[in-house]
């Protein structure tokens, strides 16, 4: 007798055509958890830390008067700039090197910066300190630590991705806080140096406990591999996330600036950035868990689209306190899933095979994105201004962004198939 024919469902064949592109086995657990929790806390010290750039631009205009907030607002930009800038030097190093000797030094890097934060009393120096040193440093640990999980992880890799970079949102709760009080308490300098040396223990054990499980791509070894730009579903991604990391920034830098002229309490305009990124930790983990189950790229476009709906919606009309949190917390979350679901999409569409090229291509692309967002919406915002003139001009910028981001998110997955229920 001959083989049975086989009576695969049609919608199992679709879900392995459009879906995972890894057809082996992930360990989807075990050592990966401790590895999860390295980049976790990787993600805490690096882009936690640029989310926290909001209570450090206040110090600033108050102590820097005269200069213009646009100027002031690009050293916040030069963070993840030059953070997504150094994702083209950070392949060689990782496949030389591996993740663990490539987070020493990005870890080094990161609070020699501080160190040196602590002792700059010009602008100037702390383009150079906070802007680029950190930048840097940050840059070589978060492409470290984003992409190690999807070595570990497939069937939970959205949840995985979600995990790590929930860190960067705990880091924005903890570090605006931090930086605040501790600047009332002992000074500029000293809060600098106390996070330098919080830095210490946090990142000797992320150095010890990340674990590659892949063998290094030795064909990777000095460049990433730029062929694969030639897929044009990737390009397009790498464009759908540009376009929204120009619309990120601005409301991320701008909002405890918005929160103090609006007239807010104290309690309000010191906390509202805190409050942002506590919401943008759920975001980061529930959003992704249901993406795992459904298909990335299906939940990634309608969590870019609400990002900018909600800034138009909660954000625009805003004139009071209530809604101001409303905002926070709404817009928060979205803009959390949509900083997640990006990378976890790549890893699902396009295996792990030339992963970290990929993931580098795609920091790359968004890099100047990162730097200009913030700069464009300075002008927005008039010198001297006390009120909120100008932030209307600012939200429906960002909102625009969010919403053409969307929407080639949406051109990509119709490419794919025009059926719903399909996991992609």
């Amino acid at each position: 007798m001959g083989e049975p024919e086989s009576k695969e469902c049609p919608c199992e064949q679709i879900s392995n055509d459009f879906g995972e592109k890894d057809t082996e086995e992930f360990p989807e657990g075990g050592r990966g958890w401790l590895v999860l929790a390295a980049t976790f806390l990787v993600l805490n010290t690096t882009y936690g830390m640029v989310n926290a750039f909001g209570v450090y631009q206040l110090y600033y205009l108050k102590h820097f008067t005269g200069t213009p907030t646009n100027v002031i607002s690009l050293i916040g930009s030069l963070q993840p700039a030059v953070v997504y800038f150094s994702s083209i030097p950070v392949v060689p190093v990782i496949n030389h090197l591996g993740f663990n000797y490539s987070l020493v030094i990005g870890s080094l890097i990161m609070i020699f910066s501080l160190m040196m934060l602590s002792l700059c009393k010009e602008i100037w120096q702390i383009y150079l300190s906070q802007g680029i040193l950190f930048g840097f440093g940050a840059g070589l640990s978060f492409f470290t630590a984003m992409a190690a999980p999807q070595e570990w992880f497939k069937r939970r890799r959205a949840l995985a991705v979600g995990i790590t970079a929930s860190g960067s949102s705990l880091g924005g709760v903890i570090w605006p806080i931090a930086v605040e009080r501790l600047i009332d308490q002992v000074g500029f300098g000293w809060t600098n140096r106390i996070i330098g040396f919080i830095y210490i223990p946090i990142l000797t054990f992320s150095c010890i406990a990340i674990k590659a499980r892949l063998p290094r791509d030795s064909s990777e070894k000095y460049m990433p591999n730029w062929s694969v730009l030639k897929d044009w579903r990737f390009a397009a991604m790498c464009v759908a996330n540009a376009i929204g990391m120009l619309g990120l920034f601005p409301p991320l830098f701008y909002v405890s600036t918005f929160a103090e002229r609006l007239g807010a309490r104290p309690s309000i305009a010191n906390y509202i950035l805190a409050i942002l990124n506590a919401a943008s930790l759920v975001g980061r983990i529930l959003p992704p868990y249901i993406a795992d189950k459904t298909g990335r790229l299906n939940a990634l476009f309608p969590c870019v689209l609400v990002t900018g709906v909600f800034l138009f919606t909660f954000w625009y009309p805003c004139n009071s306190e209530a809604l101001l949190v409303v905002f926070a917390v709404l817009w928060g979350m979205a803009s959390g899933t949509f900083i997640a679901l990006f990378p976890s999409s790549l890893g699902q569409l396009f295996g792990v095979k030339d992963l970290k090229s990929r993931l580098s291509i795609f920091f790359l692309s968004c890099a100047p994105f990162c730097l200009a967002g913030p700069l464009i919406a300075g002008t927005f915002i008039p010198q001297g201004a006390t009120d909120t003139t100008g932030f209307d001009k600012l939200i429906i910028f960002s909102g625009v962004l969010f919403i053409a981001s969307s929407l080639i998110v949406l051109l990509v997955r119709l490419s794919y198939t025009t059926k719903l229920k399909v996991f992609i």
